[in-house]
């Protein structure tokens, strides 16, 4: 502030410390914290991550199974081409997971914009 009355100090600059910033306005906080446009989903972009996921914890499954000399009923019966016997038995099943997961991801995605179009 002034020391000296018609003194006005110059601001501060950024990088002071003490110095803050003000607010932005309250429109911007209220687009911020509450957006007018509802948020679409990228069903391409889910896919890839539903289906990454599923090869992952299918791989550590696979692990699992492998090193507790235990067995995969289970992903025997629902993914094709899948074994625990050999390594292209365990290749085939971690695609046919990821192709799996990548499919949910993309209908779940589709799915979702539809409904946000139709409601929204």
């Amino acid at each position: 502030m002034s020391h000296v009355s018609g003194h006005v100090d110059p601001p501060l600059p950024s990088h002071v410390k003490g110095h803050v910033d003000p607010p932005p306005p309250v429109d911007a906080q209220q687009e911020v914290f509450f957006p007018q446009a509802p948020l679409q989903i990228y069903p391409i972009d889910l896919g890839l991550a539903f289906g990454l996921t599923s090869a992952v914890f299918t791989a550590i499954a696979i692990l699992l199974a492998k090193f507790s000399n235990g067995s995969i009923t289970l992903f025997e019966q629902i993914l094709p081409g899948f074994s625990l016997a050999s390594l292209a038995g365990i290749v085939i099943g971690l695609f046919w997971s990821l192709a799996g997961g990548f499919v949910l991801g993309v209908l779940t995605g589709v799915f979702y914009n539809l409904r946000l179009r139709r409601y929204v």
